[in-house]
């Protein structure tokens, strides 16, 4: 992972748009590697991260044995997720699915939160936590620690001019601005110097917290091994056809001598012709 640092609110205030996409979709699956879950949908799937992120999946890490949350919402798979928002504008993430209810916390120690009506899993507490209110102290004196903790501290020296101390009305203010930016290595919502414009946001946060696939089991090791194989099977197999394509080029080319010389030779055994 590029670096620990969790999304902040401006970027979850852009990001529920992509993931609004989802509205709709019939939850298929379910999958983890690490603490990396994958919720797969009919025609696309959604990464989330605890306490760090979630975005539209653009890498299918493998599949590694599954833990009760994993296990829970495969026994809910066909389930149709109806809306996906934001609670209080906040980092958590609430998906209402016609059969139950999904909490994803991303501060603090971070919460997964499955709620049926008649069950309620969960990873760290047993009830969603609190989010930061929008409202905030604000002076002259206090706007970087109140950009920092309505916005995202890196977002401090754009907004320091911008701000007026009403976190609804700056946030209208703003908004409109918000799109995907990356410099080749970090993203932001905002334009920063060194960053350029992009379409989606999703593909730069799997980027930024892209884990390296490590061998984790036997079973995968065959796997690689049996896909190693497979490629070297088939660069022979062309080869082949390469080596039987140019033969059978060069018999056409020589047709007439080869018919002479297999009459000629007809019952002696083999023929060799150097053509």
């Amino acid at each position: 992972m590029s670096s620990s640092r969790p999304l902040y609110r401006l970027e979850f205030i852009y990001l529920i748009r992509e993931l609004k996409t989802l509205e709709g979709q019939i939850l298929d699956n379910a999958y983890r590697y690490g603490d990396v879950y994958r919720m797969k949908f009919r025609t696309t799937s959604v990464n989330f991260q605890i306490p760090y992120r979630i975005n539209l999946a653009y890498i299918h890490y493998p599949s590694q044995s599954p833990d009760r949350i994993v296990q829970k919402l495969k026994s809910l798979s066909g389930s149709k997720l109806s809306k996906i928002d934001l609670v209080d504008m906040d980092r958590m993430i609430r998906m209402e699915f016609d059969s139950f209810v999904m909490y994803l916390e991303f501060f603090g120690k971070g919460n997964i939160i499955i709620d049926t009506g008649d069950d309620r899993i969960y990873t760290n507490y047993p009830n969603p936590g609190k989010t930061k209110p929008l409202d905030s102290d604000w002076n002259v004196d206090s706007k970087e620690r109140y950009i920092g903790t309505v916005f995202g501290k890196i977002y401090v020296e754009y907004l320091k001019d911008l701000v007026s101390g009403n976190p609804l009305e700056d946030l209208k203010r703003i908004e409109n601005e918000l799109k995907p930016y990356w410099n080749g290595v970090d993203f932001r919502v905002l334009p920063a110097p060194g960053y350029v414009e992009q379409e989606q946001l999703s593909p730069l946060i799997e980027k930024f917290y892209e884990l390296k696939i490590e061998v984790i089991s036997d079973r995968y090791r065959r796997l690689l091994a049996s896909r190693e194989k497979l490629l070297n099977d088939i660069e022979y197999t062309e080869r082949k056809i390469q080596e039987y394509t140019e033969m059978g080029d060069n018999i056409m080319k020589n047709y007439e001598l080869v018919e002479r010389e297999i009459e000629r030779n007809r019952g002696k055994g083999k023929i060799y012709l150097d053509l």
